[in-house]
């Protein structure tokens, strides 16, 4: 059964990229396009995994993963950010763990083989 990851990015071309090399792993991939979207889709398709964006408009990264970490059904839920913010707080990476956190530009492999270690 294939894991089901949330793809939470504004940028179409980054979005594009990740769904990409998501789908060429194996996993079944649900997107939004902000985190206002993120959690709708969160909420709809209860996903395995969330893959992050910290900077987006309207509801960003950071308040999402505060939202997503706030309720039982999702503070367990592994998340991998992906970001082009220079500096991330360090409560954010608390949050999800240095070894989660890829800076843009990022390698693809190595989002695909932290989601492999998180998933099992």
């Amino acid at each position: 059964m294939k894991k089901k990851v949330l793809l939470v990015e504004d940028d179409e071309s980054v979005r594009q990229l990740v769904r990409v090399t998501l789908d060429l792993n194996g996993f079944e991939v649900v997107e939004a396009k902000d985190g206002l979207e993120g959690l709708l889709m969160l909420d709809l398709h209860k996903p395995d995994a969330v893959v992050l964006d910290l900077m987006m408009p309207d509801v960003g990264g950071e308040r999402m993963l505060a939202q997503l970490r706030s309720t039982e059904e999702t503070k367990r839920t592994p998340v991998v950010i992906i970001t082009g913010k220079p500096e991330v707080e360090p409560e954010v990476i608390g949050l999800v763990g240095r070894e989660n956190f890829f800076p843009k530009p990022f390698d693809p492999d190595a989002v695909i083989a932290r989601l492999e270690a998180m998933l099992g």
